[in-house]
């Protein structure tokens, strides 16, 4: 039985340049990013869907840089 749960985030660029983004991974990988590169452009937005798939090996708590 899958129990992963997904939710999307959005990140914005207000800048007047490209952003280049890159998440850092825990190994543990319970909570997974997804695009973990892009770029988002000058003035705009994109989403992000970071998936939740728990182990049950362990308490479920994570810390994603971007």
């Amino acid at each position: 039985m899958d129990m992963s749960v997904t939710e999307q985030l959005v990140i914005s660029n207000h800048g007047n340049a490209s952003a280049r983004y890159k998440w850092q991974i825990p190994p543990s990988r319970a909570f997974v990013p997804n695009p973990a590169v892009d770029e988002v452009a000058a003035g705009s937005s994109k989403n992000v869907v970071v998936t939740f798939k728990p182990t049950g090996q362990r308490s479920e708590e994570e810390v994603l840089v971007l």
